[in-house]
C-alpha cells in the first residue's frame, strides 16, 4: 500500500509520503513535516488525522482480526530488530500473558485505534465500552473502506477517487510467509501457528473487533 502511493508522490525521501504513529503527537515539528506531504499513512487513531488535516481524503483497510494477530506475531517473532521481539516461545503463551507489549500488539487493535487511539496510553483514557461505536462512526466518516481480500480494486477505487492513477498492479503478499524478506532477520523462519491452537486464549483479543466487524458489515 505504503509503496503505491511512495511511487506516485516520490517516496518519502522527498517529504511526500510520511508514516506516522500516535507517537508523533509528541514531536509538533513532525506534525507540521506531515502537512507538507500528500500522503500520510500508518497506524494511528484520529487525533493524529485530526492535527494533519481534518479535511484530507481518508481511507483505511480492514482485514480478518484473528488473521491480523497471527500475521502481526509472526512477522515480530522473524524481525532483524530483536528489539520487536516478544519473549514467549509461541502464540497462545503471549496471549495468555496479557502483558503490556502483547496488549500493544494485539488487543483489539482495529476498535482500539478506530475508536480510542492505537496507543495503549491513549486507548485507556476512553470506556471501551465505547470503543466500537466511536469506530463505527469513524469508518462512516471515511472516503473508502477496504478490505484486505479485494485490495487491488480497493486501491483502484481511491485512486480512481482521487484522480490518479497507478504504474502497476500490488504484488500481494505477505512477508512472513517468506516473500519480501528484506525487513525480516536473514535466515529466521517465522513462527507457524495453528489458529485452533489459540481459541482459548484469543477471544478476548478480538472480541470488540469481531463486533466492529460484523456491525460494518450489516450496516457500512
Amino acid at each position: 500500500m505504503n509503496a503505491v502511493f511512495k511511487g506516485l508522490f516520490r517516496g518519502s525521501r522527498f517529504g511526500q509520503s510520511v508514516l506516522l504513529t500516535d507517537h508523533a503527537l509528541s514531536n509538533p515539528q513532525l506534525i507540521e513535516y506531515a502537512r507538507g506531504a500528500r500522503f500520510v499513512g500508518g497506524h494511528f487513531g484520529p487525533r493524529i488525522r485530526s492535527a494533519v488535516r481534518d479535511d484530507g481524503y481518508v481511507f483505511t483497510v480492514l482485514r480478518d482480526p484473528v488473521e491480523r494477530i497471527i500475521s502481526h506475531w509472526r512477522f515480530l517473532q522473524s524481525h532483524r530488530r530483536l528489539e520487536l521481539h516478544l519473549p514467549y516461545d509461541t502464540l497462545e503463551e503471549a496471549l495468555s500473558s496479557g502483558s503490556e507489549p502483547v496488549r500493544y500488539a494485539f488487543d483489539n487493535v482495529f476498535a482500539r485505534q478506530y475508536g480510542a487511539g492505537h496507543e495503549l496510553t491513549e486507548a485507556a483514557k476512553v470506556p471501551r465500552k465505547i470503543w466500537v461505536d466511536n469506530a463505527l462512526d469513524a469508518l462512516r466518516a471515511m472516503d473508502r473502506v477496504i478490505d484486505l481480500s479485494d485490495l487491488n480494486a480497493g486501491v483502484d477505487a481511491v485512486l480512481d477517487d482521487c484522480g490518479l492513477t497507478r504504474r502497476r498492479p500490488i504484488e500481494v503478499r505477505n512477508r512472513t510467509d517468506g516473500e519480501g524478506r528484506r525487513n525480516l532477520a536473514k535466515g529466521v523462519v517465522p513462527p507457524k501457528v495453528d489458529a485452533r491452537s489459540i481459541e482459548g486464549v484469543v477471544a478476548p483479543y478480538v472480541e470488540l473487533d469481531r463486533q466492529l466487524m460484523q456491525a460494518w458489515t450489516r450496516k457500512g
